[in-house]
C-alpha cells in the first residue's frame, strides 16, 4: 500500500514537488500531485491566499503548470472571493487546461467585484478573452473582441487607483496588446503609447521600449534614441524591461544617428558617447539570462569601432 503524502503549508508542497523532479522521482512528484487533488487532503494544507499564489507562480516558473493549477484551485476553495487566485488559474491554466475549464475559472472571477480587482485578474483575463477569440470565429469571436474591449477600458478606469507606476502601465499595455490582436495599424495604436507616457510622467519603460522598437525598425534614429532614453530612465524599468536589450537599441540607434548626421562616418572625437551606450548595453546584458547572442553581436560591434576610429572602448 502507498505511503500516504502530507505537508502541513503549501510551500511544502512546492519544494518536495522541486526536490523529487530533481531526483527523477517522477513517481514522488505524480504522489503528490494525487494528494492535491483528494479533497479529503486539502483542508490539510495551510497557507494564506498570497501563499497559495506565490506557491503556483514558482511552481510555474519551474514549469509544473498543472501542479501549479491544482495548488491554486486549492487555494481558491480556500479563499473563494480572492480574485488573483482566479487570474492565476487562468494565467497558468493557458499552458494546460482546456477552455471548457478555464472559461468555469474565468466566468467565477467574473461574477467578483471589479472594484476590488489589482492588475492580474484584469490583465489575465484578458489573455484568456484573446485566447478563446483565436479559436472562434464570426459573431461569437466578435462578441470576445467587444468583451475585451469593455474589461480594457475597466482596466485602465481601474488603475488610476492604484500605487505602482509599472500597474498602471499593465492597462495601458493591456489596451496596446489587444489592439495588437485586432490587427490595428500601428500608426492608430502608438497613441495609447503615447498617452501612457504623457499621463505617467514617462514612467512607463515598456510602452516607450515599444515605440523605440518601432522608430528603429523604420530607421528613425532620432526618434527611437528619444524613446529608448526614456525608458532605461523610467524608475521602473529594472523589474519591468530587459534593460540590456533597452540600451542595446539605444546604442544602436545612437550610433546610427551620429553616422547619419557625419556623411556614415564616425571619428575619434564622436566615438566616445557611442562606446558609452554600449558599454552599459554590455553591463546591463551580462546580468541576463540567455544573452550571449546580442554579447556577441555586441563585442563586434565594439571591436569593428575601434577599428574605424583607432579609439579603445575601455579608455
Amino acid at each position: 500500500m502507498e505511503e500516504r503524502y502530507y505537508a502541513p503549508h503549501v510551500n511544502n508542497i512546492v519544494y518536495d514537488v522541486i526536490e523529487a523532479y530533481a531526483k527523477k522521482d517522477f513517481s514522488g512528484v505524480r504522489r503528490i500531485s494525487r494528494h492535491i487533488c483528494n479533497k479529503e487532503s486539502t483542508n490539510e494544507i495551510g497557507g494564506g491566499s498570497s501563499e497559495f499564489h506565490n506557491a503556483g507562480s514558482v511552481l510555474a516558473r519551474n514549469n509544473f503548470y498543472d501542479i501549479a493549477c491544482q495548488i491554486i484551485q486549492v487555494g481558491i476553495n480556500k479563499f473563494e472571493w480572492d480574485a488573483d487566485l482566479y487570474a492565476d488559474f487562468l494565467h497558468f491554466g493557458l499552458e494546460c487546461k482546456p477552455l471548457a475549464e478555464l472559461k468555469k475559472a474565468y466566468d467565477k472571477l467574473m461574477e467578483l467585484d471589479h472594484a476590488d480587482w489589482g492588475w492580474r485578474p484584469f490583465s489575465f483575463a484578458l489573455d484568456y478573452l484573446q485566447y478563446r477569440a483565436r479559436t472562434e470565429k464570426g459573431d461569437e469571436r466578435k462578441a470576445t473582441i467587444e468583451e475585451a474591449k469593455t474589461l480594457v477600458s475597466a482596466f485602465k478606469k481601474q488603475s488610476e487607483s492604484f500605487d505602482e507606476l509599472s500597474d498602471k502601465e499593465k492597462s495601458y499595455m493591456s489596451d496596446f496588446e489587444l489592439q495588437t490582436f485586432c490587427k490595428v495599424p500601428f500608426e492608430e495604436r502608438r497613441k495609447i503609447l503615447e498617452t501612457a507616457i504623457e499621463k505617467l510622467n514617462k514612467n512607463c519603460p515598456q510602452c516607450a521600449l515599444k515605440l523605440a522598437d518601432y522608430e528603429f525598425e523604420n530607421a528613425k534614429w532620432k526618434k527611437c534614441c528619444e524613446y529608448a532614453e526614456t525608458a532605461v530612465n523610467a524608475q521602473t524599468a529594472q523589474n519591468t524591461i530587459s534593460m540590456g536589450y533597452a540600451y542595446y537599441i539605444y546604442a544602436m540607434a545612437n550610433e546610427s544617428k551620429v553616422r547619419e548626421n557625419n556623411n556614415g562616418i564616425i571619428t575619434p572625437s564622436l566615438v566616445g558617447p557611442v562606446f558609452r551606450l554600449y558599454k552599459s548595453a554590455k553591463s546591463a546584458l551580462i546580468k541576463e539570462d540567455g544573452r550571449e547572442h546580442l554579447l556577441n553581436r555586441l563585442e563586434i560591434k565594439l571591436n569593428f569601432l575601434e577599428q574605424e576610429t583607432g579609439v579603445k572602448s575601455e579608455t
